[in-house]
């Protein structure tokens, strides 16, 4: 016995003993090659179209709510335009009512949101439908410098794609306009080198008028942006913007003054006038224009005039004799203080009367001259 546990212990010495075998050294595991994303190569830019001579004014900056605002368009003969409106930050809806071309406020979600696809990696995709006919201004917030316009219509085709190209810093979309019809399928896809989006930041209503002249109501209160899109057959367009202001707070622009009235009874007394015969008025702003009506008659039988004088700051600015005419007309005028003053000139127990009216030209409102 002692001489077999000498053995046993001899061959664990010498290694012999049998046991599992050692887990073999593991290989290096060979990496498979990631390829590389197959980006479309950036098209070239589109030459921009010709830009076409045109204009656009306003007939008013300010105005109450349910006032109606008149744009008009010079443009070249044969040129086509397209309107667009909406208030600013507001989500804006179009009414047409009674031959009327109204903007309203979506009094249920008042704050304009618009859509977005969100973050998207290289050679990644979006789709989104726009519900209202209009003009969607998108950007991508990781780059500035891209902006695509996409216009919403009715005859426009059910789907639209814009990519997101370009190397780093110098991305854009192409193309960068596109049109769609409402309830079309609008395609984003980024083919640039990192990861974009396409994120709205605007939108105006499609107005359904075609002609150079504009009339459309503002119904709530807001900083309202019109848009005109004017293109030619040879491919040349314009875009002329304005915007005005809709206000509760509003001056009227509009002033009567008077009727005065008054009766002289001697024939010929210069300036032999009852009390009331002249009338004063401070015009706050500008007056764009100003009409002074009169009007003499006598009760007895021989000719009656008077003569009406308009002063400003009791310097003569026009006279005019009832003889002759029976208003008086004046057109930019600076604020101040007017007096109107009716003297005798002939006939007697002549009975007059006088009034003015005035139309203010209003200063630009500071939400309109401030805004970009």
């Amino acid at each position: 016995m002692r001489l077999a546990a000498l053995l046993l212990l001899a061959l664990v010495c010498a290694g012999c003993v049998s046991h599992a075998p050692a887990p073999p050294t593991p290989r290096p595991r060979a990496v498979e090659p990631v390829a590389p994303l197959a980006l479309a190569p950036p098209p070239a830019p589109r030459p921009p179209p010709p830009t076409l001579q045109a204009s656009l004014s306003l007939s008013e900056l300010w105005l109450k709510p349910l006032g109606e605002e008149t744009a008009t368009l010079a443009a070249p003969a044969g040129t086509s335009v397209s309107w667009f409106a909406s208030i600013r930050g507001i989500t804006s809806h179009l009414l047409v009512w009674n031959d009327g071309i109204y903007v309203t406020a979506d009094h249920v979600n008042r704050v304009a949101t618009y859509p977005a696809t969100g973050d998207l990696p290289p050679g990644a995709a979006a789709a989104m439908r726009l519900h209202e006919a209009g003009r969607m201004t998108f950007v991508s917030t990781h780059h500035p410098g891209a902006s695509l316009v996409v216009t919403v219509r009715p005859d426009a085709p059910p789907e639209a794609r814009a990519f997101l190209v370009g190397e780093p810093c110098a991305e854009r979309f192409v193309p960068d306009a596109v049109e769609v019809r409402p309830e079309g399928l609008l395609t984003f896809l980024n083919e640039a080198q990192t990861v974009g989006d396409a994120t709205g930041t605007s939108f105006l209503v499609l107005l359904p008028e075609t002609g150079p002249t504009l009339r459309v109501t503002g119904v709530d209160e807001g900083l309202y942006d019109l848009l005109a899109v004017v293109r030619d057959g040879s491919g040349a367009q314009a875009e002329l913007r304005g915007r005005f202001l809709v206000d509760f707070d509003r001056p009227d622009a509009e002033t009567r003054f008077g009727p005065y009235s008054g009766t002289f009874e001697q024939p010929g007394a210069a300036n032999a006038v009852l009390p009331g015969a002249a009338f004063s008025f401070n015009a706050s702003y500008p007056v764009r224009s100003l009409v002074v009506s009169y009007h003499a008659t006598s009760r007895a039988p021989v000719p009656a005039s008077v003569r009406v004088t308009l002063l400003r700051e009791g310097e003569p600015v026009a006279s005019a004799s009832s003889a002759t005419s029976q208003e008086l007309r004046l057109s930019d005028l600076p604020a101040g203080r007017y007096r109107v003053q009716v003297d005798a000139e002939q006939g007697a127990l002549v009975d007059w009367d006088a009034a003015a009216d005035a139309v203010y030209q209003l200063p630009v409102p500071p939400a309109v001259g401030d805004a970009p």
